[in-house]
C-alpha cells in the first residue's frame, strides 16, 4: 500500500485521497467503468479493504460490508444466550447489531434481536434460541445487509460519517484477495468460482 495525495475517482484507491492500495482483486486488470456503480458507505464500519462483499442495509440503503461466521460447535438454548462463534470472528462484530441465526441444512432463520455483549469469539444476543443450533450453522448481522450485492473497489477508511466510494457489479475477481466470500455470497452474486493458476500458484476466479 503507497501513500498519494490526489484521488481519482475513475480509479480504485482510497476515496480521501489519502492512500491508494495496490492489491489485485481484478484478473489482468480486468475492470471497466460500466462494471462500476458508486456506492454511499454507512458510518463506523471499520476500515474496509479493498475487495471487501457488500450488501445494502433495508432501513436506509447504506451499504455496508456482508458480516457473517458459523457456529464450530452444537449450541443450545439458554438465557441469557451466548453464542460461539468460529475463532478470530467475534470482533468482526459491533454491539448493538441485529442479528439471525441460519440453519446451513434447513435454512431455517432465527431473529436474535441485538448483540448485547461480546466477550472474545462469545456473542451474547437479546434473544433465546428457540432451537439449537449445529455445528456450521450461520450467525450473521441481519438489517438487510446480509444479501451480497457488489464487491468495493477501493479501500475505505472508518469514519463517523457517510463515504462516497466505488463498487464492481460484474468482473473476473481473484477470490483469495476477496474478503467475506462464502457459499451465501457466492449464491447471491450469482459468481461462478473457477480454479485458475495465478504466477503458479493455485487459486480461483470469481466470474460475477
Amino acid at each position: 500500500m503507497s501513500w498519494t495525495e490526489n484521488w481519482n475517482p475513475a480509479v480504485p484507491g482510497e476515496v480521501d485521497g489519502l492512500q491508494y492500495s495496490d492489491k489485485q482483486i481484478i484478473l489482468n486488470a480486468d475492470h471497466h467503468i460500466k462494471d462500476r456503480i458508486t456506492v454511499t458507505i454507512a458510518p463506523n464500519t471499520g476500515d474496509l479493504d479493498k475487495g471487501t462483499i457488500l450488501g445494502a442495509g433495508t432501513a436506509d440503503g447504506l451499504f455496508r460490508p456482508v458480516l457473517r461466521t458459523t457456529v464450530p460447535a452444537a449450541v443450545a438454548p439458554a438465557n441469557p444466550q451466548v453464542i460461539a462463534v468460529a475463532v478470530n470472528t467475534g470482533s468482526k462484530f459491533k454491539l448493538g447489531q441485529t442479528v439471525s441465526a441460519m440453519s446451513s441444512t434447513t435454512g431455517a432463520v432465527q431473529a436474535l434481536g441485538t448483540i448485547t455483549a461480546i466477550n472474545g469469539d462469545n456473542i451474547t444476543v437479546q434473544t433465546e434460541l428457540t432451537a439449537a443450533l449445529a455445528a456450521n450453522d450461520w450467525l450473521y448481522v441481519s438489517d438487510g445487509s446480509q444479501k451480497a450485492l457488489a464487491i468495493l473497489a477501493d479501500v475505505v477508511m472508518d469514519a463517523a460519517a457517510n463515504k462516497i466510494s466505488n463498487a464492481y457489479v460484474a468482473g473476473k475477481f481473484i477470490q483469495s484477495q476477496l474478503v467475506g466470500v462464502d457459499s451465501i455470497a457466492l449464491s447471491d452474486l450469482k459468481a461462478r468460482s473457477i480454479p485458475y493458476t495465478i504466477g503458479g500458484v493455485a487459486d480461483n476466479i470469481l466470474v460475477v
